[in-house]
């Protein structure tokens, strides 16, 4: 099956030209479309300077965040009649025999009850199914998009993909797991500020103020109080979303935690200030 590749990219100067030239060397008559978000560094100029017209960069004036990169990209494969995409952030790296597992998972497609393929992370020590997927990398049936709309740009970053997931699911779709492992340097492709803590945090609560569950709220607010206060730990302490959640240590992480509650409370209320 013909497919698009998607790749958002912010300030990935030092991986952008890696990624794009392996996968236009892994893939066949392949189009990949970099969604660069304002970018101050110079990963612009290395895309412009690879001459291959399989790729297309589009370019937007400012920073939304990683649901409105994908946003744009889908938005552009649909505009082509593209049936198929492959979303995929810019700081993976595909190794030559991943190429011909991730092709013939796309026969999975031929089942029109799917709508999504997932992916592995070398480093995963469970296996992630439907929802809980990652969103590091993970294939798509365009169509799917007709009837569970685009990715929540309120995220702007972390969480928008489960949500997305879950929309998925719950529109009759299935999600189906690959089993392919694939490398990721995660948070590579965006600095590891105290930023991305804060939204982690947000973006937490939010998926379940989503669910329309006071219960799921209560217990997510819960868990990340005992996370951040040290009083409840986790066997998997490796993992990125809890790293990321921890990072900023317990008085910064009770603040954020607060100002988290505060502003899913808005998002209940119909405030979106």
């Amino acid at each position: 099956m013909k497919f698009s590749i998607i790749i958002p990219n912010y300030n990935g100067e030092a991986f952008i030209e890696n990624v794009v030239e392996k996968l236009l060397d892994g893939f066949i008559n392949v189009e990949i479309v970099v969604v660069d978000d304002a970018s101050t560094d110079k990963s612009v100029e290395i895309i412009k300077s690879i001459k291959n017209n399989k790729v297309c960069l589009i370019q937007k004036p400012d920073n939304g965040g990683f649901a409105s990169a994908v946003n744009k990209g889908l938005q552009h494969c649909k505009e082509r009649g593209i049936k198929f995409v492959i979303v995929a952030n810019s700081d993976i790296d595909v190794m030559p025999e991943n190429f011909s597992d991730i092709t013939k998972s796309f026969l999975e497609f031929e089942q029109k009850s799917v709508g999504v393929l997932g992916f592995l992370e070398s480093e995963d020590k469970t296996y992630k199914e439907n929802e809980n997927i990652s969103g590091f990398l993970f294939a798509l049936r365009l169509s799917v998009v007709d009837k569970v709309g685009y990715l929540d740009e309120t995220f702007y970053m972390y969480g928008e993909e489960q949500d997305f997931f879950r929309r998925v699911t719950s529109c009759g779709y299935k999600i189906k797991q690959t089993g392919i492992k694939i490398k990721h340097n995660s948070e590579m492709s965006g600095s590891c500020s105290s930023n991305n803590s804060w939204l982690s945090i947000r973006n937490s609560i939010y998926l379940e103020v989503k669910k329309k569950s006071w219960t799921l709220i209560i217990r997510k607010i819960i868990v990340l109080f005992l996370l951040i206060n040290r009083i409840y730990r986790v066997k998997n302490r490796e993992d990125n979303s809890l790293i990321r959640i921890t990072r900023p240590g317990i008085v910064k992480g009770n603040i954020y935690l607060f100002k988290a509650i505060i502003w899913n409370f808005n998002k209940i209320r119909g405030n979106d200030d």
